[in-house]
């Protein structure tokens, strides 16, 4: 997805049975969501493609299977993804298009260590009827910066970043990070927020998405 065009055309809304909205995600393929396991157990029933969905430029898309990760471990967070595959391919226009994901040494050593991204979800307030998105840039926070706010250790899947000014709301689960680089958006991690919901939403901890090259792989066939 070229940086150029409105972000983020390749964000998602997960919707229920009854048609509300639940959760977030990102568009890996034109027929493949990344999500959240914690979301994925959440049956969504359906997915809204586009940042421009709540402006009558939707595509609505039946889910036809929830691949949830195989380690996921719902005590410690570990491994909190899932791939949803839709029922048809979107049409990619300028409104609704994937992310590109990088590979690995590109990710870790570039993206996420040397550049900011930006944090995308949906407000989290269930009062209303349809969501707002909401972006907030983020900067690399070390490993040691990271244990002294968190009181924790990241492992090695993991990484953190830090936004000046704390958040005015949470976000649902599917948030993600996507860093711009010459004209191009790459996804470089999925939020955790069981793990940053006690530090005010300044500091955020990531799931590295080039950890998982070979699940996206062997699920999407690519």
């Amino acid at each position: 997805a070229k940086e150029t065009l409105v972000c983020f055309v390749f964000k998602v809304l997960l919707l229920n049975s009854e048609g509300k909205w639940i959760c977030g995600g990102v568009l890996l393929k034109t027929n493949f969501v990344l999500t959240t396991a914690e979301c994925a157990v959440l049956s969504p029933v359906s997915v809204v493609v586009g940042i421009n969905q709540l402006q009558g430029l939707n595509q609505v898309i039946p889910v036809k299977e929830s691949n949830i990760h195989l380690r996921y471990d719902n005590t410690t967070g570990e491994n909190n993804l899932a791939l949803l595959e839709l029922s048809s391919q979107i049409d990619c226009d300028r409104n609704h298009l994937p992310i590109c994901i990088p590979e690995r040494d590109f990710a870790e050593h570039v993206l996420i260590s040397q550049m900011e991204g930006s944090l995308s979800g949906w407000n989290a307030n269930r009062s209303y009827l349809t969501p707002s998105l909401v972006r907030r840039p983020i900067s690399y926070l070390s490993e040691n910066d990271c244990k002294q706010i968190l009181n924790r250790n990241l492992i090695t899947r993991e990484f953190c970043g830090h936004s000046h000014g704390q958040a005015k709301e949470m976000l649902v689960g599917g948030s993600f990070i996507a860093v711009p680089y010459k004209g191009t958006w790459f996804l470089t991690g999925v939020l955790e927020p069981w793990a940053t919901e006690t530090v005010n939403w300044k500091t955020f901890i990531f799931t590295k998405t080039s950890r998982y090259m070979m699940w996206f792989k062997r699920i999407m066939g690519f």
